[in-house]
């Protein structure tokens, strides 16, 4: 019964949770409208159509190789079901504001292809507590490690992971889990998720 209720959570939570993710793909935010998702599917259908493709895909999270234009149209397909959408957002990060995306400066330095300044960002709100700056911090740090351990997981297919690599792969998937575990017993979490979702 567990399974049939949760059936799409299961579907979406394979290995490539993150390579599928519409948001890491396309390098929208989490909180796009239908009419941005439109306008950024067409600009990728421009760039391949004029051979730029490859210039689409700038953000810190980007895929190599990038992904095709039928993946992207798969991709934003899969948000017309609301469910399916939540799951998306989930799996990607989230602005200490729902309504003020565009003023995340973690995001910002996200989409410039700064990864770096936007972990510092995030590491700088982890503190004492369970207020949203603090609960966003977490979860986008468990987004990034466990995302970085299924990448390093995937690439480790075509070849093998050096001793480096496994170190660095076991060091997210320990940060991954110890994030969320506390995630799951905060109340702040789930109430800004809550929130998300009466949007």
């Amino acid at each position: 019964m567990m399974r049939d209720e949760c059936a799409v959570l299961m579907n979406a939570c394979t290995p490539l949770v993150y390579r599928r993710n519409f948001f890491r793909i396309t390098g929208l935010a989490v909180d796009a409208s239908p009419r941005t998702i439109r306008r950024r599917v067409d600009d990728f259908r421009h760039a391949e159509e004029h051979g730029d493709a490859d210039q689409e895909h700038g953000h810190a999270f980007a895929l190599i190789p990038p992904p095709d234009l039928e993946q992207i149209r798969e991709a934003a397909l899969r948000l017309q079901d609301p469910e399916r959408r939540l799951i998306e957002e989930f799996f990607w990060f989230w602005p200490t504001e729902w309504n003020n995306v565009d003023g995340d400066a973690a995001l910002a330095a996200i989409s410039r292809g700064e990864k770096g300044k936007a972990v510092e960002i995030w590491i700088a709100g982890l503190g004492v507590g369970h207020n949203v700056k603090v609960v966003v911090a977490k979860h986008n740090l468990a987004v990034m490690y466990q995302m970085l351990a299924l990448d390093y997981e995937h690439d480790a297919l075509d070849s093998d992971l050096s001793e480096k690599g496994l170190t660095k792969s076991s060091g997210y998937w320990r940060e991954c889990f110890r994030l969320w575990e506390e995630l799951t017993e905060d109340e702040t979490f789930w109430s800004f998720l809550a929130g998300r979702i009466r949007m």
